[in-house]
């Protein structure tokens, strides 16, 4: 009964010495840097806690540049914080408490989810054929597709 009680905390400490992180601090492990994760980051107290991003990409996808058409690479901002890791998260045991990416495995006291969403036509028949409008990719094709077309040029 005893050994138990002493090894648990023991390899609590050891995990947090090994992956790097302050003992005094818990470890927050934010997924995803949308709008909810950027927004998070900005303005958890960092001296509270160890912050850890999971992305995969340094870039933040300001979503309302998108209208600025003439350079739609306004709408990417990098990340500049150095916490970020660029990977991918494949899986999350909240038992064990770690979040296991293509590249490593990070112990978490704190777990924030903010992936984001897709686009979804929920089966209406025609919806299939609209153009969304929520990436840089979905962007950057109806910026092709209208220069192509060159009829949005008229409307200036």
């Amino acid at each position: 009964m005893f050994l138990p009680s002493i090894l648990v905390p023991s390899f609590d400490l050891l995990r947090r010495y090994v992956g790097g992180v302050s003992p005094s601090k818990q470890t927050v492990v934010v997924v995803g840097y949308g709008w909810g994760g950027k927004y998070f980051c900005e303005n958890i107290d960092r001296s509270k806690y160890d912050i850890r991003i999971i992305n995969k990409t340094n870039t933040f996808l300001n979503t309302p540049k998108l209208v600025e058409f003439d350079d739609l690479s306004k709408a990417n901002e990098y990340i500049d914080d150095a916490s970020l890791t660029i990977d991918e998260c494949i899986k999350i045991s909240v038992k064990d408490k770690t979040v296991v990416t293509k590249n490593r495995i990070l112990p978490f006291d704190y777990l924030v989810v903010s992936v984001g969403s897709v686009s979804n036509t929920f089966g209406i028949q025609g919806a299939e054929t609209c153009q969304f409008y929520k990436t840089f990719e979905d962007a950057k094709t109806l910026k092709e597709s209208l220069d192509t077309h060159e009829t949005y040029r008229d409307w200036e």
